[in-house]
């Protein structure tokens, strides 16, 4: 009877501490943060599911963050599995949910599911954040979510947010790519440029129709001119229908009216 009771104790402990490990695992789940400025009406979303970031690394970003909702709603989002073929539908489509279609906002997702960062914005924001600063600003921070820099998950996003208040405050950022793009397209340009002037300068000149016409000798001597009827040919020609005409226009169809720019990590 005494081994009995202390099996039954044991089997109780077991059950305990398994309810105990359980309850300890859901409560060290990531919590969705949400904060409303009172002023604007615009929201920050902080969404850290992929735990990435510490007490201290989310205090900061939201206190960023609160700065870009003078302007316009904002969120981060972390994760590491998702069911969307991109990065950049996972953001779009969690912007919608979030905010609404059409808003303005903007949201940074840092997704270790595709490997990528993705800046996606929309609405009046968009205009600001347009899809190329998009993608100079992931240029510009990704480098801080990869190995190179021991996955700092905290320094890119709040170097991303930098930038995208910076942008709403009507200042400029970095944008070496852009530059070093305008750049080349202004070299090939020159070297187009330079190609053609050199074959019409080089090329054998030739006389205008002018001189053409000068240079040439006409003689028409037409003489006991007559008109004989041959025959005359029937032909259908049916009115055209408006009906048969036309095709398929624009439409307003769905999808989602921002866009942005990602980086690979």
């Amino acid at each position: 009877m005494h081994k009995i009771l202390n099996k039954l104790n044991y089997f109780f402990i077991i059950v305990f501490s398994i309810i105990i490990m359980g309850g300890s695992v859901i409560s060290v789940q990531a919590e969705v943060t949400t904060v409303k400025n009172e002023d604007t009406g615009y929201r920050l979303i902080l969404d850290d599911e992929a735990d990435f970031l510490d007490d201290a690394q989310e205090s900061a970003l939201k206190e960023k963050m609160s700065e870009i909702t003078e302007y316009c709603n904002v969120a981060l989002v972390t994760t590491t599995w998702h069911t969307e073929s991109s990065t950049k539908n996972f953001a779009a489509n969690y912007f919608d949910d979030a905010f609404g279609p059409h808003k303005s906002g903007t949201i940074f997702v840092i997704d270790r599911d595709l490997n990528e960062i993705y800046l996606y914005s929309d609405g009046n924001a968009h205009k600001t954040i347009t899809n190329s600063r998009a993608y100079s600003i992931t240029d510009n921070t990704y480098v801080y979510a990869t190995s190179d820099h021991d996955y700092d998950y905290y320094t890119c996003a709040y170097k991303t947010f930098e930038q995208v208040l910076a942008l709403l405050q009507g200042k400029r950022i970095a944008e070496p790519m852009r530059y070093l793009c305008s750049a080349l397209l202004a070299i090939i340009l020159a070297a187009f440029i330079n190609f053609f002037l050199i074959m019409f300068s080089s090329g054998s000149r030739k006389p205008d129709m002018d001189q053409v016409l000068a240079g040439t000798y006409t003689n028409v001597d037409i003489q006991n001119a007559n008109a004989h009827f041959v025959n005359q040919t029937r032909v259908y020609d049916p009115p055209s229908s408006s009906s048969s005409s036309g095709g398929h226009s624009g439409g307003g169809g769905g999808g989602h009216s921002g866009g942005g720019g990602g980086h690979s990590i």
